[in-house]
């Protein structure tokens, strides 16, 4: 004997969860970035960054950059902190960056390209060495304006 009880029956007699209607939520779409450098290519950069920063439905969660990829990275993190996804926008924490170059000069400019691409101790040691002079030297030129104001300007910032 075949025991026949309709759905809508047995939920009469025990009582079943209902599932809810989930509301059509808009679905937010995550990224994590690698931004480039590339020197005034990081401006390329800048408008991607703040095109994306449009969309309510795209969530930035992960940012990485190398040179100027670094920078916009920076600027986006300190706007986001100071006013959420809006931020103020890049081009107002641009403005209120206070920027510095430290380079090394002509003990750099021996090397080559191909330097890049050395991975001896010995090498890394001389490298060590220069930037730590470098830095010494820059500090003695500019310690006045660290915290205080740019040691480098940007035309027509």
């Amino acid at each position: 004997m075949a025991l026949r009880v309709s759905v809508s029956r047995l939920d009469r007699v025990l009582p079943m969860p209902r599932r809810r209607k989930r509301r059509a939520a808009s679905p937010r779409i995550t990224l994590s970035l690698a931004l480039q450098g590339g020197g005034a290519h990081g401006a390329f950069t800048w408008g991607v960054l703040d095109r994306l920063l449009e969309e309510d439905w795209l969530e930035i969660d992960g940012l990485s950059g190398a040179s100027a990829g670094a920078l916009n990275a920076a600027c986006l993190a300190s706007g986001w902190l100071e006013g959420g996804r809006r931020g103020g926008g890049l081009a107002a924490k641009v403005g209120d960056l206070n920027l510095h170059l430290l380079d090394g000069g002509a003990a750099m400019r021996v090397f080559d390209v191909s330097s890049k691409q050395r991975a001896d101790w010995g090498f890394f040691q001389d490298l060590k060495a220069i930037g730590r002079e470098a830095a010494t030297a820059w500090l003695g030129r500019h310690k006045s304006a660290l915290g205080a104001h740019s040691s480098i300007a940007l035309p027509g910032a």
